[in-house]
């Protein structure tokens, strides 16, 4: 008896982001806290029988606060991503809001390198596809990790990694960023 497992996995393009952030009280007595703006500029949605390019259908706010015990940072951030309908001809795809907290801390490995590790706890809204509830309200807790370096002054380039496990299986994540400080 011979039995074969075929499994099938599909890497596509996933998304693009584009935001901004404002320190709203520096770091002193206190620890220091910043307003974050983004939106999603293009992501690639999954219908039934295709993918799908989005154009600016979720956005995200957050507060993140930190604190510095040299060379160690304590971070704190709450998100709320707003994240609007999908429509592929009579295909719509509602994936509902997402709320997170997530704390880290971060090692200033040498002026240049920090090494970063934390949890973030995510609530997702229900999910609905053809006006059908496919999903109820769902929380998950994922392990974040990542690296950064410091090019410039004003230019981190950054590597970020996230492994949950979900009801659909695990999932990890990883994403680049360079952040360039005006």
């Amino acid at each position: 008896m011979n039995t074969q497992t075929k499994q099938e996995k599909n890497h596509k393009f996933d998304l693009l982001d584009l935001g901004i952030s404002y320190q709203i009280v520096k770091e002193g007595k206190h620890p220091a806290l910043l307003g974050l703006f983004s939106t999603r500029l293009i992501d690639n949605q999954r219908f039934d029988k295709e993918y799908k390019e989005n154009y600016f259908k979720t956005y995200l706010v957050s507060l993140l606060s930190y604190y510095t015990v040299d060379p160690i940072v304590f971070m704190l951030q709450l998100k709320y991503q707003l994240n609007l309908k999908r429509v592929n001809g009579d295909e719509v795809i509602d994936p509902g809001e997402v709320l997170s907290i997530s704390p880290q801390i971060h090692f200033a490995a040498n002026p240049y390198v920090s090494l970063n590790y934390g949890m973030q706890w995510t609530c997702q809204d229900k999910t609905k596809i053809k006006n059908e509830t496919t999903s109820i309200l769902q929380t998950d807790m994922a392990y974040l990790f990542g690296a950064s370096y410091g090019i410039k002054n004003n230019m981190t380039l950054s590597f970020d990694g996230e492994c949950k496990n979900t009801l659909d299986g695990n999932q990890t994540s990883l994403a680049t960023k360079l952040n360039y400080r005006f």
